[in-house]
């Protein structure tokens, strides 16, 4: 997997959404970028006094009229209905920022007699010790995160970056910190993924309208497509729990949003009605307001990981790779929400099947089925840094002699397997040999399996089981 550093200048930089914006940089999936990001408001530092900001580039009357973002960056394989997960692996604040309050006079600033009485804070920022100061020496503890992460709408034409939509854009939720996953609905061919508005600290709400804006020194970011994860609306895995999200003008409309997306969640993790999910989620879920300044307002529900005994994950994974539910292996992509897999195309093998010598083989019928390309699965809810066995199952459903298929496979990102030769290996077609190790979670508790091209063919795999272990 790759590395990419993109640094903020006129080329990477543009304030509107559009599917006809050239991408600055195209990357496989599971590729890593790494960039740096001005502030939403394109300013050189922070403001000297209301409405005075010191522009860092000039800017393009009708298409720089929104946050100055980086981007867009093309994920290559990317189509109309996948899914893109955005990891976020890294946020560092830059050194100052600013926030204004009731920049707007309407109905809502009228209402709390603060209409026409804008308001400046001004930010010293402390990334070392997470702390920022403010010109009243007011201290406050801060949480980073970015404001905007999505791609265009599909129609021609400039949109604007303000509003958030279902394919990202202006979320400004406050729980997207280090250690969280975004997935997004993909719009348009190739992503063309965004990212900007770097915050310090953020209510919920947002409700004087802006937060602590501030530049960032990194914002590391891995992109992953799900070719079979079909989301209607976006969705995060936090270090605090699974988000659902709605957006919508009507305050109303989007809580439905939010909760429907919520009550699929738990329809499918927890096989329930979905009358049943919405008396769990009655007790479990909370509802929080993500802002109401965007034009179009947001709100998320929280399911925290711990918030019932049996936790939203299994304790132990064991999958059949491109089937259906066999015995005690579950069908292929049950984990999150209906599959946290990518790549690969699933296949069915007729002949006969060899376990002879095989330790603790899985049923034959779980053979029967596999993915074959280049495939990644991410397994989590595991105990973070604890030993886990990991079995892979193979079996080769197509070639008579050795060398035809030979690849690699990655776990946690250690190669365990180079140019691994399912054939020479069990002994012939139709055998299965099993490969296992004992490794640890990462530090957000999940085992992330890649399979990965080498000398001939294309990987493929039957069969997946991670289950607590002692070393």
């Amino acid at each position: 997997m790759a590395t990419y550093e993109i640094k903020p200048e006129r080329r990477t930089l543009h304030g509107h959404f559009s599917a006809e914006l050239a991408p600055i940089l195209t990357v496989d999936s599971g590729d890593t970028v790494r960039l740096s990001t001005i502030d939403a408001a394109w300013a050189k530092g922070p403001p000297a006094a209301l409405g005075m900001w010191q522009q860092i580039f000039p800017l393009d009357k009708e298409r720089d009229l929104g946050h100055a973002l980086c981007g867009p960056i093309a994920v290559r394989g990317a189509k109309l209905g996948m899914t893109l997960e955005v990891r976020i692996n890294e946020l560092r604040v830059g050194s100052w920022g600013w926030t204004v309050s009731a920049s707007v006079d309407d109905a809502f600033t009228q209402s709390l007699g603060v209409a026409g009485q804008q308001a400046l804070s001004t930010w010293q920022l402390d990334a070392e010790n997470c702390c920022g100061y403010n010109q009243f020496g007011q201290r406050v503890r801060l949480s980073p995160f970015m404001g905007v992460l999505g791609m265009p709408p599909a129609a021609p034409g400039i949109h604007s970056t303000s509003a958030p939509r279902i394919w990202g854009g202006n979320i400004d939720c406050k729980e997207l910190v280090v250690g969280s996953s975004l997935f997004l609905p993909i719009p348009v061919e190739g992503a063309l993924f965004s990212v900007g508005d770097g915050h310090a600290l953020q209510g919920d709400g947002e409700v004087g309208g802006s937060a602590i804006e501030c530049p960032m020194e990194l914002v590391d970011l891995t992109l992953v497509l799900h070719p079979d994860l079909h989301l209607q609306t976006a969705r995060a895995c936090t270090p605090h729990g699974w988000i659902t999200f709605g957006f919508d003008e009507d305050l109303n409309k989007a809580i439905q949003i939010a909760l429907n997306a919520m009550l699929d969640l738990l329809e499918s993790e927890y096989q329930l009605h979905r009358s049943d999910a919405l008396a769990l989620a009655s007790v479990v879920v909370d509802l929080r307001i993500t802002q109401i300044v965007n034009g179009v307002r947001g709100v998320h529900a929280i399911l925290p990981h711990q918030a019932v005994s049996r936790p939203i994950y299994p304790t132990a994974y064991h999958i059949n790779v491109g089937g259906e539910a066999v015995d005690f292996f579950r069908p292929d992509g049950y984990c999150y929400g209906g599959g946290l897999y990518g790549g690969g195309q699933t296949g069915a093998y007729a002949e006969p099947v060899t376990t002879e010598q095989v330790v603790q083989a899985a049923p034959d019928a779980v053979y029967k089925t596999y993915r074959a390309g280049e495939i990644s699965y991410v397994l989590p809810g595991l105990q973070a840094r604890e030993p886990y066995r990991v079995r892979l199952h193979f079996i080769e459903p197509f070639w008579e002699q050795a060398k035809k298929r030979c690849f690699d496979v990655m776990i946690n990102s250690r190669l365990v397997l180079r140019n691994f030769d399912i054939y020479a290996v069990a002994g012939g077609k139709g055998a299965v040999t099993i490969q296992e190790w004992t490794l640890r979670a990462d530090s957000r508790g999940r085992i992330t399996i890649v399979f990965l091209p080498g000398l001939s063919g294309v990987p493929i795999c039957s069969a997946i089981e991670v289950y607590p272990a002692q070393e």
